[in-house]
């Protein structure tokens, strides 16, 4: 947040800044590994088992079956502090898959 700030001081992170954050390090990721020098299907091997502990939602990863982001959930309550309401976390549940295509597999 520091950094954002920083960057964007009027600027409130939403899910879209997360997005564009994770895949430009899924991309630069890419670019280390290989130098520069890949083809479609080597890039897609590596996005294919790509992972990120540091993302701004936490640990993230790539779910090779369904290429879906397997994340963590936050729990969080809305709380006033410091005369401002602050989203408070109090629970995780973590590497959640899609829950649609955990209940819905292909036939």
């Amino acid at each position: 947040m520091a950094a954002w700030n920083r960057e964007y001081p009027k600027a409130i992170p939403d899910y879209l800044s997360v997005g564009g954050w994770d895949g430009m390090a899924a991309a630069f990721d890419v670019i280390k590994q290989t130098k520069g020098k890949f083809t479609a299907d080597e890039a897609m091997k590596i996005l294919t088992n790509w992972k990120k502990d540091d993302s701004p939602r936490g640990p993230i990863m790539i779910d090779p079956a369904t290429r879906d982001i397997i994340q963590d959930i936050y729990i969080r309550r809305a709380e006033m502090k410091d005369g401002k309401l602050v989203n408070t976390e109090f629970d995780t549940i973590k590497a959640v898959k899609d829950p649609w295509k955990e209940l819905n597999p292909p036939k």
